[in-house]
């Protein structure tokens, strides 16, 4: 399923009744401080016996401006821990099969334990990812996918050292990732073209196909559960500014 954000989160605890709206209130002091600087959260839960549908236990924040990274307990909303990254943080991606983050910084894709909140591993990239370079996690398949210029890289995720799998040359930029459930089909697009690649993951074959003139500024991509619908929102530059 998606990687729930910051919303969702909080829709899902309100709807937990006067404790969940507790929680809120005494959330908003840091809410209101981390507002402009949040860019991706995930949910991650307990380590130990408990099922894929348990409840998530905490929400780990990636904050840009002060590079680190921020856990919090969903329940209480309580700061747990903090991790002083090197550069400041693009992405975030919970591995609930390895029970591991990966954060994405601008040259490296570094792994955290999301309890201890400690760096368990890193990867460092032959070039600097690109500005809004998308990650899609293949958690069943050990497979991390990462957007880079002029490509999309395969992360091998099976042993604690991440290693370079594959890479898949587009000749262009993506940006926003997307897999289909069962992580045969990777989705890459190129908001600035307004095109997106369709990438076999097994044997690298790939097609793309325009989706509007050449005019966007930033996309978006999301897959179906059922994985037969592809929805990509694409913005641009008008007269009243950013508008789909």
């Amino acid at each position: 399923s998606p990687t729930p954000d910051v919303r969702s989160a909080v829709r899902g605890r309100l709807a937990r009744g006067p404790a969940a709206r507790a929680w809120l209130v005494r959330g908003l002091a840091l809410a209101g401080a981390l507002a402009a600087l949040l860019l991706f959260a995930v949910l991650a839960g307990a380590r130990g016996g408990a099922t894929a549908a348990r409840s998530p236990d905490r929400l780990l924040i990636i904050d840009k401006s002060n590079a680190q990274l921020v856990a919090l307990d969903a329940s209480s909303g309580a700061r747990l821990a903090t991790l002083k990254l090197a550069e400041a943080p693009a992405g975030i991606k919970y591995d609930e099969i390895h029970d591991r983050l990966y954060v994405l910084l601008a040259h490296s894709v570094l792994a955290v334990d999301p309890v201890r909140l400690q760096p368990i591993g890193h990867w460092d990239a032959p070039q600097p990812f690109a500005t809004g370079a998308g990650m899609a996690l293949d958690a069943p398949g050990s497979r991390l996918y990462i957007a880079q210029p002029s490509a999309v890289l395969a992360l091998a995720l099976e042993q604690p050292e991440i290693t370079l799998a594959r890479t898949y040359d587009l000749g262009s930029t993506p940006g926003a990732l997307a897999l289909s459930p069962t992580g045969a089909m990777l989705y890459a697009l190129n908001a600035e073209q307004a095109r997106l690649w369709t990438i076999n993951t097994a044997d690298a074959s790939a097609r793309s196909q325009a989706l509007a003139p050449s005019n966007s500024r930033s996309g978006y991509l999301s897959v179906s559960r059922d994985g037969r619908s592809i929805y990509v929102l694409l913005t641009g530059v008008g007269p009243r500014a950013d508008r789909p």
